[in-house]
């Protein structure tokens, strides 16, 4: 089974990024992903795909390239033993993490692609 992580500033929320990250989230888990979700912050919207992941806030709720965040992601990373890292976003200042894990090829053993 393949693990995916979606890493977005908020979920669920009301925008755009975060319809994507609902409909390709459960079409791939109909398709029988294990499917997690990160974020920062999120927004009191219901969702359908939060029953079927793996849902978890970063512990600096809010911020963003914090050293605590940094090691949270790369917790999940191996705690979820993540295969793909899909970073789902374009408007907030999180890209850092994404580069730091990255340059550190974190992936659980293996190589987690981004």
């Amino acid at each position: 089974m393949t693990n995916i992580l979606f890493y977005l500033t908020r979920f669920p929320g009301w925008g755009g990024i975060e319809t994507v990250t609902e409909i390709i989230g459960l079409q791939l888990n109909k398709q029988g992903y294990d499917i997690t979700i990160l974020t920062h912050t999120r927004q009191d919207r219901p969702s359908k795909l939060l029953d079927k992941v793996h849902y978890y806030v970063m512990p600096d709720e809010g911020q963003y390239n914090t050293v605590q965040n940094q090691e949270y992601l790369k917790e999940i990373i191996f705690r979820q033993n993540i295969d793909i890292l899909l970073f789902q976003d374009s408007y907030a200042d999180n890209h850092y993490i994404v580069d730091n894990i990255v340059k550190t090829r974190v992936g659980g053993g293996k190589n987690c692609s981004v």
